[in-house]
């Protein structure tokens, strides 16, 4: 029960805690004409998860809250924030790393669930497909320990994204994402 609850909770909020439908009012994150049709990502490369473009190879997170980094590139480690945020690791070869978090603390207890994904990229100029091979969610609770849990995530699916590197307000490269849905984000280099 419990696993089958914290799957659908993953599939919910994967990209929707920090994404908006294609015209909608959050100042946060660039406009975009939704007619505009994708975008100016860069080049092809990757047929079946190959080299990606230079310019996308990193860490990239969005996020909302009071989120920490939740992922360390140094020691590697993922951290347990109080907030919600969303971490792309994209390697030169085409590999890539997801990882989700939501949590929340209140009273002196911290609890939520992290969730990753590991697979292959599909590039095709300005499209991005995530073509996952791997997950799994950990559930954590410093109140209840009992509950917490570490299961394999079993029902994957491929996700297709416009892209485009944008400079935002600060000057600095950021990534944007559109699903097919209509859901964009806006991701900042860590």
């Amino acid at each position: 029960m419990k696993r089958g609850l914290l799957a659908l909770l993953v599939v919910t909020l994967s990209f929707g805690c920090v994404t908006r439908s294609a015209g909608g009012d959050d100042d946060d994150d660039a406009t975009i004409d939704p007619g505009g049709g994708g975008g100016g990502g860069g080049g092809g490369g990757g047929g079946d998860g190959g080299a990606v473009p230079s310019e996308l190879v990193g860490q990239w997170y969005a996020g909302r809250g009071g989120t920490s980094v939740p992922y360390d590139p140094v020691s590697g480690g993922w951290g347990m924030p109080n907030g919600q945020g969303l971490v792309y690791l994209i390697e030169s070869d085409g590999s890539y790393t997801k990882a989700f978090q939501s949590y929340n603390s209140n009273g002196g207890c911290t609890n939520g669930f992290t969730a990753f994904e590991y697979g292959r990229l599909r590039m095709d100029d300005a499209m991005l497909t995530t073509h996952p091979t791997s997950g799994h969610m950990v559930y954590s609770d410093t109140c209840v320990p009992s509950l917490d849990s570490d299961d394999p995530l079993d029902e994957l699916q491929d996700e297709t994204f416009t892209w485009e590197l944008r400079v935002d307000e600060f000057s600095r490269t950021v990534l944007w994402l559109q699903r097919t849905d209509g859901a964009e984000s806006t991701f900042q280099p860590l």
